[in-house]
């Protein structure tokens, strides 16, 4: 009965979305910059502060993720100042744990959040055509009645995360 009602309250959103690699940026250089964490939580606008914490026990990483794990899942406390959820569902001060998972394409990358949101990316860099390309594909778990405020909000921070990892890549031209 628990999951019958859970699947009626609860979904699952994904979304995708890749752009070419800047000429003259190397594999190595797009995948260096994916496994530099620092640098993808700073893209996070809305970030106020993160804090690297100790990860008790293994991560469940999904099936096609762990055999591409190159090193240990780091976990990260991640605070975010975002608009308070109408009804005052959800604080102007949002804390979430962030699991990130080097792989040798990229990161994997799950947050949860507080009204358990789940969001899980898979950032990697693919070869189209004998061009490069970045692109992620992610997963949100949550509420139905929370999914398109979430969904708007995860996006548009995926999208700004993937414009600022071009713009780097292009300044450092390897």
């Amino acid at each position: 009965m628990v999951s019958k009602l859970s699947a009626v309250l609860n979904t699952t959103v994904t979304h995708s979305y890749k752009a070419p690699i800047p000429k003259g940026c190397t594999r190595e250089a797009a995948i260096h910059l994916l496994h530099d964490h620092d640098f993808l939580l700073r893209c996070d606008k809305l970030l106020t502060q993160c804090t690297i914490l100790s990860l008790d026990g293994e991560p469940l990483l999904p099936d096609n993720i762990k055999p591409n794990q190159v090193a240990d899942t780091k976990l990260y406390k991640i605070e975010d100042l975002v608009d308070a959820v109408p009804a005052g569902l959800w604080g102007s001060n949002v804390e979430s744990m962030g699991e990130y998972t080097d792989l040798r394409e990229g990161v994997f990358i799950r947050v949860s959040s507080p009204l358990s949101v789940v969001a899980e990316t898979e950032w990697k860099v693919m070869n189209r055509n004998g061009d490069l390309e970045v692109g992620y594909e992610s997963k949100i778990f949550c509420s139905r009645a929370l999914v398109s405020l979430v969904k708007g909000r995860y996006n548009e921070s995926l999208q700004e995360t993937l414009a600022m990892v071009i713009r780097k890549l292009a300044e450092s031209g390897n």
